[in-house]
């Protein structure tokens, strides 16, 4: 039988103490009869998120992984010092701001992602901008579409210099092919990583 996580809903397999969609920690039956003899689904559950983004951290970062905002006391406001939930998006006492709407975003991150995008895919190493943004997937697919056309890139030196001029157009499509795809997946990364 699964449990309900009581932070998003979803199920959680029994034996598991963490919800595998959003990381909530779910207390035992006998932690929460502890606790006041409340069900564990009632309990609210203290999950570390960052203050700027929300996502779910492990507690000991001193920077978030996804946006790099600083990790200070998750559940203390940063102006008054008082105690906050960690869902919460103004601070209950001063009223500050906690997770704005639009994420902060380094202005030096997209145009490492773009370098990372642009230098090694001269040389057919795609992808690199997409690990960068932790865009795992499209990384590893602009991996292999680089590899793949590094292979068959030879095939058009061979065309020119062999003289066999009725290939020589698909030469020019493979060459224009890949140029329009180094392009795409550089700025990819740069607008994957916030760049405008």
């Amino acid at each position: 039988m699964n449990t309900s996580c009581p932070q998003c809903g979803g199920g959680v397999p029994d034996g598991d103490n963490l919800c595998p969609f959003c990381g909530a920690f779910l207390e035992s039956r006998t932690d929460a009869e502890v606790a006041g003899g409340k069900d564990a689904t009632n309990l609210k559950t203290e999950v570390l998120r960052c203050q700027n983004c929300g996502v779910v951290m492990n507690g000991g970062e001193r920077f978030c992984g996804r946006c790099g905002f600083l990790a200070d006391d998750p559940y203390v406001c940063q102006s008054c010092q008082a105690k906050i939930g960690p869902e919460d998006r103004f601070c209950t006492s001063c009223g500050r701001l906690l997770r704005p709407d639009k994420l902060y975003r380094s202005r030096s991150r997209p145009i490492a992602a773009l370098i990372l995008g642009l230098v090694p895919g001269l040389f057919s190493i795609w992808g690199l901008g997409q690990f960068f943004n932790l865009s795992f997937y499209k990384g590893a697919l602009f991996f292999v579409l680089g590899v793949a056309l590094l292979l068959v890139a030879p095939t058009a030196l061979i065309v020119t210099i062999s003289g066999l001029h009725d290939l020589a157009g698909i030469a020019v499509l493979g060459a224009v092919l890949w140029c329009a795809l180094w392009v795409l997946q550089a700025m990819d990364a740069y607008w994957g990583a916030g760049g405008e």
